[in-house]
Parts: C-alpha cells; sequence; structure tokens
C-alpha cells in the first residue's frame, strides 16, 4: 500500500501531500530525506538555461550596442565578409529583436528553445561568412562561441 501511495503521488495518512511548485527536484529530495543542502540548484538543467538565456540576451545587447558604435564594424567590414546589401539592414533589427526574444521567452521552455534554435542558425552563418571571407578561427571565435550558448537553450 505504502509503495501505491508513493508511486501515485497521494501523501501516507496524516501528512501533507507534496508542493506541486518545487522545482528542480525539491519534491524529490524530501522524499528521499536527502539534505536540504543539496547541489541541485546549482545543476539543475532549467537553472542552467536560464542562466545562459541571461548572459546571451547581455551578449547580445553588448553586441547590438557595439556593432552600431564602433567602426571597425561599418560597412568596410561587412565588405569584407561578403554580407549582401540587402541583408545588411537587417542585422540590427535582428539582434535587437533576439534581445527582446531572450527576455520575452526566459519563462516558456519551448518559446525560448524555438529562438535558441534560431540564434544557432543566426551565428552558424556568422561563422560561414567569417571563414569564406579568409578569416581565421580567431575571428570566428566569437560567433561561434554565441553560437554554442545559443545551443544550450535549444
Amino acid at each position: 500500500m505504502r509503495l501505491l501511495q508513493r508511486r501515485s503521488g497521494a501523501a501516507p495518512v496524516g501528512q501533507a501531500p507534496p508542493d506541486r511548485r518545487a522545482s528542480c527536484g525539491e519534491h524529490a529530495r524530501s522524499d528521499r530525506n536527502v539534505p536540504a543542502a543539496s547541489s541541485c540548484g546549482k545543476t539543475c538543467p532549467m537553472t542552467l538555461r536560464g542562466r545562459v538565456v541571461r548572459v546571451l540576451a547581455i551578449l547580445q545587447a553588448v553586441d547590438f550596442v557595439g556593432s552600431q558604435v564602433m567602426p571597425q564594424f561599418g560597412d568596410a567590414h561587412l565588405d569584407h565578409l561578403g554580407v549582401p546589401q540587402w541583408l545588411r539592414p537587417l542585422l540590427p533589427a535582428t539582434k535587437a529583436a533576439a534581445v527582446v526574444a531572450l527576455v520575452a521567452t526566459r519563462e516558456r521552455p519551448k518559446a525560448r528553445s524555438a529562438v535558441g534554435a534560431a540564434l544557432v542558425a543566426y551565428y552558424a552563418s556568422a561563422v560561414t561568412f567569417h571563414l569564406l571571407s579568409g578569416d581565421g578561427p580567431d575571428k570566428a571565435a566569437p560567433a561561434a562561441a554565441f553560437g554554442a550558448l545559443a545551443a544550450v537553450i535549444v
């Protein structure tokens, strides 16, 4: 009987039912009598993804501002990379939209995954532009790192 109660989620007679709002396996820890000082909060995938989303949003915002105000990322740089003229006006809008989307989907895992997938594609194309233009891996590395961060939230 006790086994059935645990599996069904029902509390034993005389005990309060488990809190379904507990996050990151907290309620599972209490069922197993594991000390509360567990490292779950540090290693939980949802917590890690949340941190990555924040870091990626900040990096995207810095990248957006930097690409707008730093002359080394102007038309000469885009010419060197071979970015088509029709695509250039879309780049700042895409970066700004990515920041907004990362913040707006912070609590929506499916939408956040879609944003992450779009960012992986964006950064994969950035890496491709760098490599096709003859830039070394050091020039493509920032875009590859951003893409790897975006892959974490997919």
